[in-house]
């Protein structure tokens, strides 16, 4: 879905469900848009408005409703 400076952000889908894992393997907090209504699951990301934000040298997983 991204691959911007050092975020990479990227989806697994299957039958039941689509989930977006997102890398921040820089130094500072990283955004991106992703379109869909997303469900935190797991890490030290935020979704507000379709903008995922990770912080610094973290990742974090949500599940998407589309």
């Amino acid at each position: 879905l991204v691959a911007e400076g050092h975020l990479y952000v990227f989806e697994r889908i299957d039958e039941d469900e689509c989930l977006v894992v997102a890398v921040n393997a820089g130094d500072n907090p990283a955004t991106a848009n992703v379109n869909g209504d997303l469900e935190s699951l797991w890490g030290t990301g935020s979704a507000d408005d379709g903008t995922i934000t990770v912080a610094a040298r973290s990742g974090a997983v949500w599940r998407l409703d589309s």
